[in-house]
């Protein structure tokens, strides 16, 4: 019984441990959200690539790219609205 007491405080400890990690990496999700942006067809690959890293020093980040439908979902701060993403004449919808 005494060998299991010390297994099971550092198993416990290594739950706790994790479960900060898992809750900052959750909260700072909260601050941004994902959003599919589409671009028109006319809209070549290279300038998909090229108008998200115009968007890049603001936070927006890449999450995926979608080359086959000309989109990108990207991670954007909550202070980025649609409208601003939309504002760009390369981008279809948002």
């Amino acid at each position: 019984m005494i060998r299991i007491k010390p297994i099971f405080l550092a198993l416990l400890f290594f739950l706790m441990c994790s479960g900060m990690f898992i809750s900052a990496a959750h909260s700072e999700n909260l601050a941004s959200t994902k959003r599919i942006v589409m671009f028109h067809q006319n809209v070549s690959w290279g300038e998909v690539k090229e108008c998200a890293q115009e968007w890049h020093s603001s936070g927006v980040s890449v999450f995926m790219e979608l080359p086959f439908i000309n989109a990108l979902v990207l991670s954007v701060p909550a202070e980025i609205s649609s409208a601003d993403l939309s504002a760009d004449p390369r981008v279809l919808s948002v």
